[in-house]
């Protein structure tokens, strides 16, 4: 944001188009870069808490059945471990798509108009 408003302040006193939308174009991209930052860690979070809860619930009813790990069935495991990660892969895929989408619609649009915008510029003075 900082250096979003030096760039409008150094354009509201002098205007070079062509710089200023390479600045803008520059800060957007920064912007794009934190907001893949975030969403990583995001989805991260979300991933290792469903982990953490799966495996917690797990062990609780197993304690709560008193049955000893040895017993259970190789079977049911891998049934249960392949359930909770398809269940996180849609989850977090879906979580993945939704922001991307949402970025996408929010500054991809207006990044991608900026650039064909200093491409123009840059047509004209050659």
């Amino acid at each position: 944001m900082i250096k979003y408003y030096k760039v409008k302040k150094a354009c509201d006193t002098v205007c070079d188009l062509k710089e200023t939308l390479k600045k803008i174009i520059g800060t957007l991209q920064i912007y794009q870069t934190m907001f893949y930052l975030a969403l990583v860690t995001l989805l991260f979070a979300i991933g290792v808490g469903f982990i953490t809860g799966m495996y917690t619930g797990f062990s609780d009813k197993v304690k709560q059945l008193g049955i000893p790990i040895s017993e259970i069935e190789t079977g049911g495991l891998i049934g249960t471990i392949l359930i909770g990660l398809v269940i996180l892969v849609i989850l977090v895929g879906g979580v993945f798509l939704f922001l991307r989408w949402g970025f996408r619609k929010l500054y991809g649009n207006y990044l991608q108009k900026l650039k064909l915008t200093l491409k123009e510029l840059e047509e004209i003075e050659d």
